[in-house]
């Protein structure tokens, strides 16, 4: 084996291992892979060469499947430019004759079934040969290992060619085909059953009858959903998508836009297994590259099934209910948002990140129909970032992917305009979708389309094509329109944009353009805008009508030119025959006035010598040659118009039947033409009607817009007036800062004045709580005698009670006895009082010095927890009298624990906050538990305290009043500035004596007001 062909190998197989990603492959185009464009054309060279080997062959074929299968626009290139199929088929029967290696025929029939897939394949006579062979190779026992490929092949065959379907049919081997068919419906690869599946449809009738037949229609669905679910081979997916939309939807031509049902798909969502299909087809979108032109397929296959209005809402439901069966938190509708913001340039198929947000469009739409939130599904941050990476998507009028780039920008606007129908997402929306960035699109169009341009030109003048993208442009404005109408009632910036938009005088060619050149969503949208454009007085009518005429014009310009082109080269073609026809008849002339022109010179030359008879004959003969020459040439030139005229008859008989075919389809326009001219009358009278209406509406919207007006300029004044006062405001409060930072700097000095009185006061606590502990101690003594003496006194009065009856005499003795005892007693006691008075009165020295320290009352003091207990000595009318004091606290927590300690009480003070109504008007309840609770004839005070504040709720007079009504008496101190404190335990303490007879009830303590008080402390001295 020559050197050169182990490099042709090792180059191949590296090339096979290049080209075998997606990733690697998908972005190759013929214009800019130069080595690709030279080397492609060779291989048919490669391919039907005898001397190349096997090993090469097949590497070879390996490289061209890795290009076709990885990349459509190469595939179409190699099917139909290159015709590859041709020299494919020859290899292949070369290799057949030859007894190759199975793996080499391998590789042939897997790329012959890639190439034989794309519509565009060129058939040749190679065709039936190749027919042939996978016949035979079909029904051939046992299966050979490439029968999948093969029945893939004959299925792409019949859907792309009649003949080929006919070709099949009229084989010899049909028969012992078609029962193989029906036997390979239960075959183990889903490619040969998915492939028998169309051909069944396509070739054989009677079983084409069983198998689409309703009673069998479900499993025949339920089995192509599988197929498609799980795949196999190559390609697989793409034959069951295609077999599944020829089942579905209806190919037969109608007027409308909307796709029709076909008969074995109008009851498929009636089946019980149909939510699950589609859910196991959306399924295959978390597990395939998008980059795949798998993904593309199931793409295209979702969006024509939601197409479809029986299927539409049963499709979309299955779909945005997805649920994972191995807990994936991933969704469909998460992978249709990323395939959505797939860069252009990184995609295999340009129209697959079109076809996912077209579809993501679709879904959305059918949950806010439901009133769903779309934030249920996708995260609104997520949906929002998606309509901004499309709408700001880079557009160069320049570049060859132009189109594609309008059509993202025209689908993100599309899909903004479904999220504005959710009110929690059109805030968020206001800001991406922002009225400048709308403004932006709208004049990018205006600027760059030349749509404008072109529509502005009279119809002669039209004769330079649009570019591919213009018509995208043109939905790329109508779009936006609609977003803008959908969030004008939302945004003022978006209401001035949308009716800035409806103004500008450019809109009119866009409108012109859609209704005459564009397709149906584009006219319908068209008809929406100038809906719209009718409240818009200085629309321009005349001129959008007068484009649409212009259009329809230029359509029949070009008619009448392309029938007159047609015309042209028949005559010039008849001409040129005529031409060549004179020629060769002209030439054949010459030929032989040459031949005769040397017989008469040489007669002549011969003859020169002869007799004047014989010179005489000669020039007889030369006249006579020349009449006949003569009478030839008329002749050849009669024949000549004979046959012009013949060949003119025949083309005029054939012109007249074009005309008159011609004539029957003008006819026919004309009265599809004359039908929609009176469909568009009748919407333009009721769009007039409508637009009186709305005329009205728009003069009461006007007065309301006045009306508004005049509020705003009236609260623009207010809102400068409350500016003016908001400066005041803001002056005043630096000022309040200022006198603020003043005061806390005094605020700091006298802290640090009051932590020195502090440490004097820690002092002073600490001899204050020795003198507490010696009261504490005398207390305890007192309170011995006085158990000492109520023993001595109950001895004293059973000895007299004993004694009375039977000694009277004795008894008085006793009773002096007794006496002297108590008066002892008593003198004890008094001694222990007077020590305790001293200790008392070294406390409230104390006491008096801790006040003078601190010179200011302690607004703050810790809650009453439950019960709190001390005493108190008072002196009424020259004795001791000692006050046990509990404090019982109000919350409601603690109200189970104070009948317990009122039970036994002799006097009750009952409080409340003279700053404060509420503590007023519990009195009542606490007076009642007070009377209820106690054993004893409670003495009750009313006590309002705080009597020093100004900013009192409850007067001195509504005080007393409410003491009449409860029947007890009424006093007012001040804790902070110590009015009346002592005169109240010195007030409840005589009132408790005198309810136990124990003290004259005649003497009155008596309570002073505040001002009093205050008069005297001013009057007083500090020493």
């Amino acid at each position: 084996m020559p050197p050169d062909v182990f490099d042709i190998e090792e180059d191949l197989r590296l090339l096979i291992s290049a080209t075998n990603a997606v990733q690697r492959v998908g972005g190759l185009r013929l214009t800019t892979a130069t080595c690709l464009s030279e080397l492609l054309p060779l291989c048919p060279v490669l391919l039907t060469n005898p001397d190349v080997g096997d090993g090469t062959l097949k590497h070879l074929a390996q490289f061209l499947y890795n290009l076709g299968i990885h990349n459509v626009s190469l595939r179409r290139y190699m099917s139909a430019e290159l015709e590859l199929c041709a020299s494919l088929w020859q290899a292949l029967r070369i290799s057949l004759r030859d007894q190759a290696d199975p793996d080499v025929l391998m590789s042939l029939i897997k790329l012959f079934q890639v190439l034989t897939y794309e519509n565009c394949v060129v058939l040749g006579p190679w065709a039936n040969d190749l027919i042939s062979f996978l016949i035979q190779e079909v029904i051939r026992e046992p299966e050979p290992e490439w029968l999948p490929f093969a029945t893939a092949i004959l299925c792409n065959l019949t859907v792309r060619s009649k003949n080929a379907g006919a070709r099949i049919r009229k084989s010899s081997n049909y028969r012992p085909f078609s029962k193989k068919l029906l036997h390979f419906l239960q075959h183990d690869s889903r490619l040969v059953v998915v492939s028998c599946l169309v051909l069944v449809g396509y070739l054989a009738e009677k079983l084409r009858d069983v198998v689409y037949a309703p009673a069998n229609l479900s499993m025949t669905f339920k089995c192509v959903f599988n197929v498609l679910a799980i795949g196999e081979a190559p390609l697989t997916r793409h034959v069951a998508c295609d077999l599944l939309k020829r089942m579905l939807i209806s190919e037969t031509p109608t007027v409308s836009s909307q796709p029709l049902p076909t008969s074995t798909g109008r009851e498929l969502a009636t089946y019980s297994d149909f939510a699950e299909c589609i859910q196991k087809v959306a399924g295959l979108l978390l597990t395939l590259d998008p980059l795949l032109e798998e993904s593309g397929k199931i793409l295209e296959l979702l969006t024509s099934l939601c197409s479809l209005q029986n299927l539409r809402s049963a499709v979309c439901q299955a779909i945005l209910h997805w649920r994972s069966s191995g807990g994936e938190l991933i969704t469909p509708i998460s992978v249709l948002s990323k395939t959505a913001c797939l860069p252009v340039s990184n995609s295999m198929d340009a129209q697959t990140p079109i076809r996912a947000l077209r579809l993501l469009n679709i879904l959305l739409k059918e949950a806010v129909d439901m009133d769903r939130h779309v934030a249920d599904y996708i995260p609104a941050l997520r949906l929002v970032q998606i309509v901004e990476e499309n709408v700001k998507t880079d557009l160069d009028t320049g570049s060859p992917n132009a189109g594609t780039r309008c059509q993202r920008i025209a689908e993100g606007l599309r899909l903004a305009e479904v999220l504005s129908r959710d009110d929690e997402i059109r805030a968020t929306l206001l800001g991406v979708t922002s009225s400048q960035l709308c403004g932006h699109l709208a004049q990018c169009q205006f600027l760059t389309n030349p749509v404008s341009e072109y529509m502005s030109r009279p119809p002669q003048a039209r004769t330079d094509p649009l570019p591919e993208w213009s018509e995208h442009g043109t939905s790329i404005v109508l779009a936006l329109f609609l977003l803008l109408n959908s969030l004008k009632d939302s945004s003022k910036p978006h209401k001035e944009q949308y009716w800035k938009l409806l103004r500008d005088a450019r809109l009119v060619p866009f409108l012109a353009f859609a209704l005459t050149s564009g397709q149906h969503q584009q006219v319908f949208n068209a008809l929406y805008v100038l809906f719209h454009c009718a409240q818009v007085d200085e629309f321009d009518r005349r001129g959008l009508a007068d484009m649409v005429a212009s259009n329809v014009i230029e359509k029949q310009l070009k008619w009448k030119h392309a029938v007159a082109a047609s015309l042209d080269t028949s005559r010039e073609n008849r001409r040129s025959t005529d031409s060549e026809v004179l020629t060769e008849k002209a030439e054949t002339s010459n030929r032989v006035s040459s031949v005769l022109d040397d017989v008469v010179n040489q007669l002549g030359n011969g003859l020169e010598n002869r007799t004047q008879p014989s010179a005489s004959l000669v020039a007889s003969l030369e006249e006579k040659i020349a009449k006949l020459q003569a009478q030839l040439t008329s002749r050849e030139a009669s024949l000549l118009h004979a046959e012009r005229l013949q060949r003119f008859a025949t083309s005029g008989e054939s012109e007249p039947l074009f005309l008159r075919t011609e004539n029957e389809k003008l006819t026919d326009r004309n009265r599809i033409l004359e039908a929609d001219l009176s469909d568009a009358l009748a919407a333009k009278e009721v769009l007039v009607e409508e637009n009186r209406k709305e005329m009205q509406i728009t003069a009461q919207f006007r007065q309301a817009c006045r009306e508004m007006t005049e509020k705003f300029e009236r609260a623009s004044s207010l809102a400068l007036e409350k500016q003016a006062k908001n400066e005041e405001l803001m002056l005043d409060k630096k000022i309040l800062t200022d006198d603020l930072a003043e005061s806390r700097r005094q605020t700091a000095e006298r802290d640090t004045e009051i932590l020195a009185k502090n440490e004097k006061l820690g002092s002073l606590e600490v001899e204050l709580a020795a003198n507490k502990r010696k009261a504490t101690a005398a207390n305890k003594q007192l309170e011995d005698c006085e158990r000492r003496l109520a023993t001595v006194n109950s001895d004293a009065e059973q000895r007299i009670e004993g004694i009375r009856k039977m000694y009277e005499m004795e008894r008085q003795m006793e009773k002096k006895a007794v006496d002297a005892e108590r008066a002892g007693l008593e003198a004890i006691i008094r001694e222990l009082k007077e020590k305790a008075t001293a200790a008392e009165a070294e406390n409230l020295k104390h006491a008096a010095e801790l006040e003078k320290m601190k010179s200011c009352f302690v607004e703050t003091n810790i809650p009453t927890i439950g019960i709190d207990f001390t005493g108190k000595t008072v002196i009424v009318d020259g004795r001791a009298v000692r006050i046990q004091i509990w404090d019982t606290a109000g919350q409601e927590r603690f109200h189970s624990l104070i009948p317990a300690y009122i039970r036994e009480a002799r006097g009750a003070v009952v409080m409340f906050d003279v700053t404060s109504r509420d503590t007023f008007a519990e009195l009542h309840k606490w007076v009642d538990i007070v009377r209820k609770k106690s054993t004893n004839d409670v003495a009750v005070m009313i006590c309002g305290n705080k009597s020093d504040r100004e900013d009192r709720e409850i007067s001195e007079e509504e005080g007393k009043r409410m003491a009449v009504e409860l029947g007890t008496t009424y006093c007012e101190t001040s804790a902070k500035a110590g009015h009346n404190i002592n005169a109240l335990f010195e007030a409840i303490a005589r009132q408790s004596l005198a309810t136990t007879h124990e003290a004259p009830t005649e003497e009155k303590v008596v309570l002073d007001s505040f001002e009093a008080h205050r008069d005297r402390e001013k009057n007083s001295c500090a020493c």
